[in-house]
């Protein structure tokens, strides 16, 4: 890894090999539990070997309280709790911590590898001892560092394989070599990358500045309207019945004998007493007071 990642396609057939040397220790009762690309060798024929099993253990049977063994009887070490064995940035956490490892502590390296031969750079990395362990423990690789041409189904088996919680994570694999024998297959094998802090702040500058012109149309859009003239009021249609001067003592009709308002809600007429006015969703006129003997409205 030190010339930087492989192509997508020479990793995932790297990683498929190691899955499959991997299984077949896990088959035979081995956990290597130092898994690390140090420890794997490609032969001129393109043939990849799991070296150094120096700190592998048999799998030893959980009995049960009767002495028989149970259906989990592959899945526990002989590996005493608080012994921590194994290189510090391919260890998985509960490896980390000390406590007893299983199989699923190699699947846990698996995922550091298969990363590493994807991006060129370790999952977990830190200055001290302390700082990696702590980000094994506590933080996320930086799944935005995966090439675009990574399948998805590769990506989902990258984080399954490096699940914090090995009670979460995969648990046989010989899953993830199906997985990577199949990739090549996968339709549309390209997918997006996540996007990196940097396109996401672009991102949001660009969504902020849309709604900033999109606000300001709105507003000059508004402004040019409220400048134009208003248009003609509508024609309003008025029918005043006739008997109604014939009471108030209005013989002619003219226009200084009567008025219509602007908005033809009032109607003002000269009778006997002076200017009446009317509402016109009433039905009778009232004098205004002081015009008694008035010829005009």
């Amino acid at each position: 890894m030190a010339r930087g990642p492989l192509p997508v396609d020479e990793a995932i057939d790297v990683c498929r090999q190691i899955a499959e040397g991997l299984e077949a220790a896990h088959e035979a009762g081995v956990v290597h539990r130092d898994l690390k690309p140090a420890n794997v060798r490609i032969t001129p024929e393109g043939v990849v070997k799991i070296l150094d099993f120096g700190l592998a253990k048999p799998i030893h049977p959980k009995a049960t309280q009767q002495g028989t063994s149970t259906a989990e009887s592959d899945s526990f070490l002989m590996t005493e709790e608080g012994l921590v064995l194994g290189t510090p940035t391919y260890m998985s956490p509960e490896q980390a911590r000390g406590k007893p490892v299983d199989r699923r502590t190699d699947i846990w390296a698996f995922g550091c590898v298969l990363y590493e031969c994807l991006t060129g750079t370790r999952a977990f990395r830190g200055d001290s001892l302390t700082d990696v362990l702590s980000a094994i423990v506590s933080d996320e690789p930086g799944w935005a560092a995966l090439p675009a041409s990574v399948p998805a189904g590769v990506r989902r088996l990258l984080r399954r394989c490096l699940e914090k919680d090995p009670r979460r994570r995969l648990r046989d694999v010989g899953e993830a070599r199906i997985e990577l024998e199949d990739a090549p297959r996968e339709p549309g094998t390209a997918v997006a990358a996540e996007p990196t802090p940097q396109l996401r702040r672009l991102r949001l500058v660009t969504g902020l500045a849309l709604v900033f012109a999109t606000a300001l149309g709105a507003v000059a859009s508004w402004a040019l309207r409220s400048r134009e003239p208003a248009g003609a009021p509508p024609v309003r249609r008025l029918s005043i019945a006739s008997d109604l001067f014939a009471v108030t003592g209005v013989n002619e009709l003219s226009r200084q004998r009567l008025d219509i308002s602007r908005d033809g809600t009032l109607v003002t007429f000269v009778g006997r007493e002076g200017i009446l006015l009317r509402r016109m969703d009433q039905a009778g006129a009232a004098a205004v007071p002081g015009t008694t003997g008035a010829g005009a409205v």
